[in-house]
């Protein structure tokens, strides 16, 4: 019997480290080189050779010396050197076989690669919307936290990151197995021994970022996929943090059921706020709803979660 109890999740609005909310903000939906890449390589090559390599006094020489040094656009630079810049897809080798999934920024497609013959998924994110929105760090630190987590057996791994004049690219694995948030929409509570299977891997997986100065900081079951023997398989780094151990942080982001009181009451906070994400999965695993309803802003949902008892059905037992 399917879940049909179930509020609608919404993300929280990010503000950056120096910035707090107001009170009752409101809360919105929130790598090999190819033969372009060395083609570029060659050409900026050329224009750093004995041409360039020597001053001259003749201003006219000068002149038409700095006329062939590439110029960057701005939104080139501001994501440089962290995403390199290549082509757009058609200019590359990869096809487009359909759209998966609608992000913040842009759409997760399913692509294949026409010299392996690989399916990958890939993330195409707006620059111009990112560059609004005050996101290119962000960004950037999706792209390097994905690609390092990725060494880890139970997180998808990020293979390569570009840009091109108007998208950035990110190379994922290709996951077709399904998503936890589906499976527990479709069958509510989850058996406790699944539960403890899910929970234990995701602790491993939470430890590993902690250690690796990482704060995950979106926990939820839409970003939990399974591989083809059923274990779990973290994504979307979207919202992770390079954050040392000890340090703390203040923006205001994840999806409001999942997020810590500390971090829902505008806060410092630090790894300790994943930890309480982990244990709201674990107990909608349990019960097949979550421990509160949703808010329509952080400080609201703060006052849920303040005033939850957090008591589990019955049924499940005290082990």
């Amino acid at each position: 019997m399917g879940n049909s109890n179930k509020s609608s999740l919404r993300k929280a609005q990010s503000v950056p480290d120096t910035q707090r909310l107001p009170p009752d903000a409101p809360v919105f939906m929130k790598v090999s080189k190819s033969q372009s890449q060395q083609r570029l390589n060659q050409s900026l090559g050329k224009a750093s050779g004995s041409k360039f390599g020597k001053l001259h006094k003749d201003k006219s020489h000068s002149k038409s010396a700095a006329e062939g040094i590439p110029q960057l656009a701005p939104a080139e630079a501001a994501f440089l050197p962290d995403f390199p810049i290549r082509g757009d897809l058609e200019e590359l080798d990869f096809e487009v076989i359909n759209v998966i999934a609608h992000g913040a920024y842009g759409n997760v497609i399913k692509v294949q690669r026409e010299d392996s013959k690989r399916f990958y998924a890939m993330k195409v994110l707006d620059k111009q919307q990112i560059i609004q929105e005050g996101a290119i760090r962000q960004c950037k630190d999706e792209a390097a936290i994905q690609s390092m987590a990725g060494d880890h057996p139970l997180v998808v791994k990020a293979y390569e990151y570009w840009q091109s004049h108007s998208n950035l690219y990110i190379v994922l694995d290709y996951i077709p197995h399904g998503d936890m948030f589906t499976l527990w929409t479709f069958h509510g509570a989850f058996p406790e021994a699944l539960v403890q299977l899910y929970i234990a891997e995701m602790a491993m997986v939470i430890d590993y970022l902690h250690n690796s100065s990482v704060i995950y900081r979106d926990i939820k079951m839409e970003n939990i996929l399974f591989d083809q023997k059923g274990h779990i398989q973290l994504t979307d780094f979207g919202l992770a943090k390079w954050l040392q151990g000890g340090e703390q942080t203040r923006t205001v982001c994840g999806t409001l059921q999942y997020m810590a009181p500390e971090v829902l009451s505008v806060y410092p906070y630090g790894h300790s706020a994943d930890w309480w994400s982990l244990g709201i999965l674990m107990y909608a695993m349990l019960a097949g709803r979550y421990p509160v309803d949703g808010a329509d802003t952080h400080t609201r949902m703060a006052q849920k979660v303040f005033d939850c008892d957090y008591l589990l059905p019955s049924n499940v037992s005290d082990a």
